[in-house]
């Protein structure tokens, strides 16, 4: 697995867009700062609602399409070989892109969320 990339934030960029999730994000991202135990069930929660909330987008066949792409090309594998792996594999390859061993988009959505607005 390769390190995050400025094209993999390009694709993100583009993921969020089409989805128009940037009020989702920025809610899922002030919940998850207001819960203080990572464990707790609000936590839980909280992971179960980004769940479903990612399987609901991904219900779009031309977003799933750019998902799968960012996910293959962070892997360094083909979108046949995501589509193929198991559901474990995906999950986990999700985990290592969203604040793992791919790098942290959580950090670059923190970041964006401190610039100033004019």
């Amino acid at each position: 697995m390769r390190k995050l990339n400025t094209a993999d934030a390009l694709t993100m960029a583009r993921i969020i867009k089409k989805a128009n999730l940037k009020e989702l994000i920025s809610g899922y991202i002030k919940a998850g700062a207001a819960i203080g135990n990572k464990k707790s069930p609000e936590a839980r929660e909280l992971g179960v609602d980004i769940a479903g909330s990612l399987l609901e987008l991904l219900a779009n066949e031309d977003i799933s399409s750019d998902f799968v792409a960012l996910l293959a090309g962070v892997s360094e594998k083909t979108p046949s070989d995501i589509l193929a792996q198991s559901l474990d594999a995906t999950v986990e390859l999700i985990q290592n892109i969203v604040s793992g061993a791919a790098g942290d988009f959580s950090r670059f959505f923190k970041f964006a969320g401190q610039l100033p607005l004019k």
